[in-house]
């Protein structure tokens, strides 16, 4: 089953009817959560001192169960990637900053110097250590850095017959070349 955010009300609802004595499998009939779900907000509200035939908390302690209900993600280690990048930090900052070199400029040149890494991966190196911004223009260009295009460019400029898709033929007007689809 996808993942299903749970709204404040859902916990509200749920801590509600836990004061009020129902049982998890009663609660999760009544709100259409999942025991699993439920569960972790019964165990936050005991943490917090609520005990069934408590009046309902107010909204600061709803909050405080909540961040008690999280399953807090367990920081992983750095890949290889992640840990060849960091090794060269220093350059990839020198290259964006004094440089002004476009990312996928800094992309070609580390391959050129034998480190082999997906574009993506430099991308999200990027903005998480190098405080690099992709900032999105009115016309749906993107810009890295200082306002600067971060994308490729075109191989070819708008309205030259290779950047063109196929004509109508000459002879038959309204009749395509090439493959149907």
């Amino acid at each position: 089953m996808p993942y299903r955010e749970v709204r404040i009300m859902d916990v509200h609802e749920v801590v509600r009817r836990w004061l009020a004595g129902d049982g998890i499998r009663s609660i999760a009939r009544a709100t259409g959560l999942d025991r699993k779900t439920i569960r972790p907000f019964v165990i936050a509200a005991r943490d917090l001192g609520l005990r069934p035939g408590d009046s309902c908390p107010e909204e600061s302690r709803i909050h405080d169960l909540i961040e008690r209900a999280r399953r807090p993600r367990s920081p992983s280690a750095p890949g290889e990637t992640m840990k060849s990048l960091l090794a060269r930090r220093e350059q990839i900052e020198t290259w964006l900053r004094k440089d002004r070199l476009l990312l996928t400029k800094v992309h070609e040149l580390l391959e050129r110097e034998g480190l082999l890494v997906l574009y993506s991966s430099l991308h999200r190196f990027a903005q998480k250590w190098c405080d690099f911004e992709i900032q999105i223009f009115r016309n749906g260009a993107q810009a890295g850095g200082n306002a600067r295009r971060s994308c490729r460019s075109r191989l070819w400029p708008p309205g030259s017959p290779a950047g063109l898709r196929k004509q109508s033929s000459p002879c038959r007007p309204g009749i395509r070349h090439g493959p149907r689809i």
